[in-house]
């Protein structure tokens, strides 16, 4: 399997120190688990306690039945820094789907890992291959960025080919505050004719909220304007939402 966390993207609570991870396993059986979620890090000297929790996509192929697609996987790592760079740890996962499906057998997993940092000792990382394998299994459409014509363009492409599809953006079009919105989720609705539909996450007011569905019948500017008045007064977990300031 294979796992991807960021350290520039730990965020400091009252809880401890956060940051999303992101992970994918295959099975000798053919069994798939994609998933991405939340880890917390607490540390007492050079041991490092990090539990996780991340909901993930199941395809079971000639393996275990979990009885869904939808399952969790909840996880306490301990680690071990045994020199620079490098960490010792052992981990315990359960994933199960909550009682969500036709049933709920669950699985354990117990691992031992030494992991490096290859980051930071400037080596490229080595398994890129594997996990373009899985991910293009799990159904991931690539993005050849040689290409002139652009991600846009090639997106709306691949998409023509599918019969149904469902894509996720966020406002800002990324993971940083910006000062107006990235124009892609227009030109994919407006070329391909179909609805964006505006999901809430509020943490301020602990809700979520799936909004109705919109088809473009203005200008990005327009359509911009108008998201702006849906997201007002929504606040995230790290910062407030401050699309089109300027403009006041």
């Amino acid at each position: 399997g294979i796992e991807h966390k960021n350290p520039n993207l730990f965020r400091d609570t009252f809880l401890g120190k956060f940051k999303p991870v992101t992970g994918a396993f295959m099975t000798g059986d053919s069994s798939v688990y994609l998933y991405t979620g939340v880890e917390a890090q607490y540390g007492i000297g050079p041991l490092k306690i990090l539990p996780s929790f991340a909901p993930g996509y199941y395809e079971k192929g000639d393996g275990k039945d979990l009885g869904s697609v939808l399952e969790f996987k909840s996880e306490i790592k301990v680690g071990l820094d045994i020199f620079e760079n490098s960490k010792l740890s052992y981990s315990y996962s359960h994933i199960s789907n909550n009682d969500w499906g036709d049933a709920n057998p669950g699985t354990d997993n117990q691992q031992i890992t030494f992991s490096k940092n290859l980051d930071r000792l400037g080596i490229p990382w080595p398994l890129g291959w594997l996990q373009k394998k899985m991910l293009m299994r799990l159904g991931g459409i690539p993005v050849y960025r040689t290409e002139a014509k652009g991600h846009i363009k090639s997106a709306i492409e691949e998409f023509s080919k599918l019969d149904k599809f469902i894509i996720v953006l966020t406002p800002e079009g990324g993971t940083y505050a910006v000062s107006q919105f990235r124009s892609g989720f227009y030109y994919i609705a407006k070329d391909m004719n179909i609805p964006y539909v505006p999901i809430e996450i509020d943490f301020k007011n602990r809700s979520f909220n799936i909004q109705d569905p919109h088809f473009i019948s203005g200008t990005f500017e327009e359509e911009s304007e108008k998201l702006e008045k849906l997201f007002e007064g929504v606040e995230g977990a790290t910062r407030k939402f401050t699309m089109l300031k300027e403009k006041e």
